[in-house]
């Protein structure tokens, strides 16, 4: 009996961890984030049933309803439609943010130690597919599931490394977050073992690198932000600030590649793109759409406030930028809280140019997190 209900556990803490592993790598190259929203979808209904206790009762179903009626009421239907009723699949977010509150019962230690190794070998493909061997015919058939739309085109010719989220943006988000969540792990002692220290420290060495092929200004300044709070306020022992700065220099050693970093963070080119697209969305704002948002078809507008004032309304912004942050507050483990707040950090301050919190694989990363971080009953650091 005890054997099976710790196999039901182990099964779970993989589970969940997977989960985490998939929100971000999930591939768009078919479906796009159709396929993106649906798994959120799925995921919203899992945390209601495995949270708290799995009762049905009027509330989960009014909750599932809700979210599948969220779903449903663009997915399916023709997108050039007068309404652009197709829009309505970016409410998926408020039924999703909303299970956020439930609490996932599952050991968090076993569940970070299982998200590690598995974003490693993750980490380890991507630099062996999309980057050493980015020409040869298993990173072409990666590309072709992975690539976001309208890459495929510079597929081959692009300067910035692509990746495995599909596009140098997204795929900067995955490496920032790969490179908090190990930095937290080491800053709290929880690699055990020289080997396990060792791949740790490797998989930051190697996302940075990445990240800085990805040349994203976005990911890189946001992520020194939220090292610089991360490290303000742990005072980490030196190895880890030693990994990241060794790694750092290593690259702006090399001339070629410094200056033609200095050149993209001195341009100010895309900048001037998302004035023009901020413009634009303020010229379409009126009392309506500030209350209740619009589900006007609006491309990417470089800014996620913006982004979410629009769609959503000023009542539903306030829900969707202030509810991480309730969830913060509710973390009581000291570890699970650190990593959650370093992410908090750079999801906002990366929400100002935009691709952080309106990235909906990102997005349900951090709902889930939230999920297995709040109200930890058994502290991250007892069980070591």
């Amino acid at each position: 009996m005890a054997s099976n209900l710790e196999s039901d556990k182990s099964i779970k803490n993989i589970f969940w961890s997977l989960v985490l592993v998939t929100s971000l790598i999930l591939p768009s190259g078919f479906g796009g984030f159709t396929a993106i929203y649906l798994y959120g979808f799925l995921i919203s209904i899992t945390i209601l049933f495995q949270g708290d206790n799995n009762k049905v009762s009027v509330r989960k179903a009014s909750f599932v309803t809700l979210v599948l009626f969220c779903f449903l009421s663009g997915a399916f239907l023709n997108a050039n439609n007068v309404y652009n009723l197709w829009e309505y699949r970016e409410y998926i977010r408020i039924p999703l943010l909303i299970s956020s509150v439930f609490i996932i019962k599952a050991n968090r230690i076993s569940v970070v130690k299982i998200f590690i190794v598995s974003m490693s070998f993750v980490i380890f493909a991507d630099f062996i597919f999309f980057h050493l061997l980015k020409n040869s015919s298993i990173s072409i058939t990666l590309n072709e599931l992975f690539l976001m739309r309208g890459m495929e085109v510079l597929e081959g010719s692009y300067w910035r490394h692509i990746g495995i989220g599909g596009n140098p943006n997204v795929s900067s988000t995955i490496y920032s977050i790969t490179i908090l969540v190990f930095t937290n792990f080491l800053i709290f002692n929880l690699a055990r073992g020289y080997l396990f220290k060792l791949l740790v420290m490797m998989v930051i060495f190697l996302s940075i690198y990445l990240l800085l092929l990805t040349y994203s200004r976005t990911g890189m300044v946001s992520l020194l932000f939220a090292l610089s709070f991360l490290l303000l306020f742990n005072r980490p022992k030196l190895i880890v600030p030693f990994v990241l700065i060794m790694t750092f220099c290593l690259f702006l050693l090399v001339p070629t590649f410094f200056y033609s970093l200095l050149e993209r963070f001195m341009s100010f080119s895309s900048f001037d793109a998302r004035i023009v697209h901020w413009e634009g969305l303020l010229e379409r704002y009126n009392t309506f759409i500030f209350l209740f948002g619009s589900s006007l078809n609006v491309s990417v507008v470089d800014n996620d406030y913006l982004y979410f004032a629009f769609r959503f309304g000023f009542f539903g912004f306030l829900f969707l930028v202030i509810t991480p942050i309730y969830v913060l507050f509710k973390i009581k483990d000291e570890f699970l809280r650190n990593t959650y707040f370093s992410l908090i950090v750079f999801y906002y301050v990366g929400a100002f140019p935009g691709g952080t919190l309106a990235n909906p694989k990102a997005y349900i990363f951090l709902v889930v997190l939230g999920c297995l971080s709040m109200n930890s009953k058994v502290s991250i650091g007892e069980k070591k």
